[in-house]
């Protein structure tokens, strides 16, 4: 059986993807957010959308990873442990993603708020609109729609991690350090 090659965006489509990111309404913040975190983390989308609040330190720059989300027809949406032991790490992000982090969380609250007593409160990053956690597939859905509409080639969500290690790949990172990194 042969392997399909991993696909992921170069660097130039990686700054097209970025820059389109910028253009998104307010309405529209948890996906970018979503899309960012990961291009700068290379966390997987079940832990993307584990993350909760308490795992991320503004002052610091980390991004602790420590749980999963996944979803089964029979189980709903539910946490879990990550995929391996090594998986459960801390990332740094850069100061901009932890500006943009802050920006969604001025945002998350305000939605809280208009919701009021009918906010389920998760603790999650990535909500629905009441507050329960997000399908993990909604963000995979609307990536691959977006980056059809803005012109870049279709990849799934998953090669988001694959162009996070290429990038670091490229500046000539230790595999290792690359390795643990992804988890």
């Amino acid at each position: 059986m042969v392997r399909e090659k991993r696909k992921y965006y170069d660097d130039n489509q990686c700054k097209v993807l970025l820059e389109n990111l910028t253009t998104l309404g307010e309405e529209q913040i948890k996906y970018k957010v979503a899309i960012i975190l990961t291009i700068f983390t290379g966390v997987r989308l079940g832990e993307l959308m584990g993350l909760e609040w308490q795992d991320v330190d503004f002052r610091t720059g980390i991004v602790s990873v420590n749980r999963s989300s996944q979803y089964l027809a029979d189980k709903g949406v539910f946490t879990k442990t990550p995929k391996t032991e090594s998986s459960i790490r801390e990332v740094a992000i850069p100061d901009f993603v932890v500006s943009l982090l802050e920006e969604y969380k001025l945002w998350y609250e305000e939605q809280k708020s208009l919701y009021g007593e009918l906010w389920i409160d998760s603790n999650r990053l990535f909500v629905q609109a009441d507050g329960r956690p997000m399908h993990p597939s909604t963000i995979s859905k609307w990536f691959v729609k977006y980056v059809d509409q803005i012109g870049l080639p279709v990849i799934n969500f998953h090669g988001l991690r694959h162009t996070f290690s290429n990038m670091l790949f490229e500046m000539n990172e230790n595999p290792k350090v690359i390795q643990q990194l992804l988890g």
